[in-house]
């Protein structure tokens, strides 16, 4: 593979890619050991390789496929050629292998959106190179991450000891012609397992101290040999089904890493404080509303106007009763 990789400006034919991708899902699957940093530096010899015969390869848009990777090289330029600067991929479950992803086909089952941009917006050329729970790389697992366990045994601690998961597929990306031009990089990618709503990913310990599961950005650190979050994370923490958008400006292998993250204690109270001004607010206006509909007689003969009342109290009770719901939550939570 080395020989290959070295070749400079050497087209590759697809065939000689598809084989090298096939190998190298068949290393995964051979027994690597648990002990990924006595392997580091060949690992990562071996992705590097992989990524640059990707890049290489005569064939532009050809998606290559096996159990555990897929490659694929995605043609730049202006936009007014019709190029994209996105490519979609799917899977037609969430626990098929590589060997099942499409690109640019299944809307209804995307795993990931890859967006490469110069500045100015023409599509930038890039070598894409996909893995799906490999032990190529640190905090990956043959299984699909258990989120409650992993919540269950988060412990007090510093931030910089936590544990981390890979929890999505990894992407390495290469970005290919003048690699001195400025571009932005976004990755939308699905989450292997869902860490569930802000309240079911809290968790709170004798102390006081609470704990949050997150899903965050990771770039791979070649040199370390360790994930870092140094990509901007865009995602809403209170959908449980929420995609994750990560936004980058370099080359590298990027995973979304699921980890328990403490909570500032200051950032909570004025969230609840801000959420029991706002609900009381609203419960003030819609007694208002019902205090000046009720005494005009004839307004009260008309039919709309009994349904809006109806209507507004409704509104109140449910405001009422979430209010109580969360306090309970938070008694709960704190106890």
């Amino acid at each position: 593979m080395d020989s290959i990789s070295g070749r400079e400006n050497d087209e590759v034919d697809t065939e000689v890619l598809g084989n090298v991708v096939e190998g190298v899902s068949n290393i995964i699957d051979g027994d690597l050991g648990t002990d990924y940093t006595e392997k580091s530096k060949v690992l990562n010899r071996v992705v590097a390789s992989l990524t640059k015969i990707t890049s290489f390869t005569k064939d532009i848009n050809k998606l290559i496929t096996s159990k555990h990777i897929a490659a694929i090289k995605v043609p730049g330029g202006s936009l007014e050629t019709d190029v994209s600067v996105t490519s979609t991929f799917s899977l037609p479950a969430s626990d098929a292998s590589l060997k099942d992803l499409k690109v640019d086909e299944d809307k209804d089952n995307v795993v990931l959106m890859v967006s490469a941009a110069e500045d100015g917006g023409n599509a930038k050329e890039v070598a894409i190179v996909i893995f799906q729970q490999s032990k190529l790389f640190p905090n990956s697992i043959a299984t699909t991450p258990n989120p409650a366990q992993m919540k269950e045994d988060s412990k007090v601690g510093e931030e910089k000891d936590r544990a981390m998961v890979v929890n999505s597929l990894v992407v390495e990306v290469l970005a290919l012609g003048e690699n001195d031009k400025p571009f932005s990089l976004g990755l939308y990618m699905k989450p292997m397992a869902n860490v569930g709503s802000r309240n079911e990913s809290i968790k709170t310990f004798p102390d006081g101290t609470k704990k949050q599961l997150k899903n965050r950005c990771h770039s791979f650190d070649t040199t370390t040999g360790t994930w870092k979050e140094d990509c901007e994370t865009v995602y809403d923490e209170n959908d449980e089904d929420s995609r994750v958008l990560c936004l980058c400006q370099h080359n590298t292998s990027f995973a979304v890493l699921m980890s328990p993250y403490e909570i500032d204690p200051g950032f909570l109270e004025s969230q609840t404080l801000m959420s029991t001004i706002l609900l009381s607010l609203a419960m003030v206006c819609l007694l208002l509303t019902i205090v000046f509909l009720l005494p005009a007689a004839p307004l009260r003969k008309q039919r709309s106007t009994k349904i809006n009342i109806c209507f507004s109290f409704s509104l109140l009770l449910a405001s009422f009763m979430r209010s109580i719901a969360r306090r309970s939550l938070l008694s709960l939570t704190t106890a």
